[in-house]
C-alpha cells in the first residue's frame, strides 16, 4: 500500500477539463492516537484522530468530481458492507452518489483498509473543527500501527484520483 500514488487506481477525466484543485491542496494536519476515555465515544477507547484539511476540495462533494462514485465503487467494492449514517447495506455508497466531503470518504477508506488487513473495526466520525475545509477524522482500531497506516494510505488513495 506504500506505493498507492504510483498506480493508476482511479480514472478520472483530465483536472484541467473539470478544473479541479490541486491535489496537493489535501493534507494531514495532525495525526494522533487517542486512547482512553474520550469525547468522540463512549465505549471505544483506541481510536485514530487525524486533522485533515480538504484545502480547496471542501468545494467539491464526491458527486462533483468526474468519475468518482464509479471508481471508487469498482476499486474498493468491500466498502458496501459499510452502512454509513443511512443504517443500511450499501449506505456509504449512496452517500458518495449523492455527495459527501472526502474527509469522510477518508474515514471509510481508513476502516476499510484496516478491515481487508483483518481488523475488527468499524466506529468513525468525521465532523468540522471549525475552521473551514478542516475536519476531525475519528476512527477505531485494535493495533495502533495499523490504524495510523491506514490513515495515511487513505489519503494517499483520495490523492490517486
Amino acid at each position: 500500500m506504500r506505493y498507492l500514488d504510483t498506480y493508476k487506481l482511479f480514472e478520472t477525466k483530465k483536472q484541467e477539463e473539470v478544473k479541479l484543485p490541486n491535489i496537493s491542496n489535501l493534507k494531514i494536519v495532525e495525526l494522533k492516537t487517542i486512547e482512553g476515555k474520550n469525547k468522540w465515544h463512549n465505549t471505544k477507547d483506541k481510536l485514530i484522530h487525524m486533522i485533515l484539511d480538504l484545502g480547496k476540495w471542501e468545494e467539491f462533494p464526491s458527486n462533483e468530481i468526474p468519475n468518482f462514485y464509479e471508481n471508487i465503487k469498482k476499486y474498493i467494492p468491500s466498502m458496501n458492507e459499510h452502512r454509513c449514517s443511512v443504517g443500511r447495506k450499501g449506505g456509504f455508497f449512496k452517500r458518495v452518489k449523492k455527495g459527501t466531503w472526502l474527509g469522510h470518504i477518508v474515514e471509510h477508506i481508513a476502516l476499510e483498509l484496516q478491515t481487508l488487513a483483518g481488523h475488527n473495526t468499524g466506529f468513525g466520525r468525521t465532523r468540522g473543527t471549525g475552521k473551514k475545509g478542516e475536519y476531525n477524522v475519528i476512527f477505531n482500531y485494535e493495533e495502533k500501527s495499523v490504524g495510523l497506516l491506514a490513515a495515511k494510505e487513505a489519503v494517499k488513495v483520495i490523492k490517486s484520483i
